[in-house]
């Protein structure tokens, strides 16, 4: 699989991914604002809890960036997904019952853009993995040579 490297070609992919989850709270905030438009309670409360976990995740992989954790990455991606599918009911529903059509074209854009970031976030997910492979694969190395150094 294609990894990126950088984010948008210019941000390392470190510090692209602390400005995606700035960003995505940021998107997560008008979000809930958008909530309150709903029709359907049912839909409200979905979309107001599926967007609270979402600024949860954010605020982990902004831990993430800081600490090279991978398992708080693998929590944004995860609550990523949770709100992709969530995002994509209601614009089905709406396209459906043909109502709030300048909602549509955000949503369906909101649907890309978090695409992009996901796959950002994976890549880097992956990265974190390959560089603490490396970490105990130098670190298992070096105590075999003090072992044979030792004897």
């Amino acid at each position: 699989m294609i990894l990126l490297r950088k984010l948008l070609s210019y941000f390392s992919l470190k510090w692209g991914i602390l400005l995606i989850a700035v960003i995505d709270i940021v998107i997560c905030v008008v979000g809930l604002y958008d909530t309150e438009k709903l029709d359907n309670e049912a839909w409200y409360y979905c979309m107001l809890s599926a967007y609270s976990s979402h600024i949860t995740g954010c605020s982990l992989l902004i831990i993430a960036v800081f600490l090279n954790k991978r398992i708080l990455v693998l929590l944004y991606l995860v609550t990523i997904i949770i709100r992709l599918i969530y995002t994509s009911a209601i614009f089905i529903w709406m396209n459906v019952t043909h109502s709030y059509r300048p909602t549509l074209c955000i949503l369906e854009y909101l649907i890309l853009i978090s695409l992009y970031f996901w796959f950002c976030a994976y890549s880097w997910y992956k990265a974190l993995g390959i560089e603490s492979s490396l970490e105990a694969e130098s670190a298992s190395s070096s105590q075999k040579g003090n072992n044979t150094q030792a004897t």
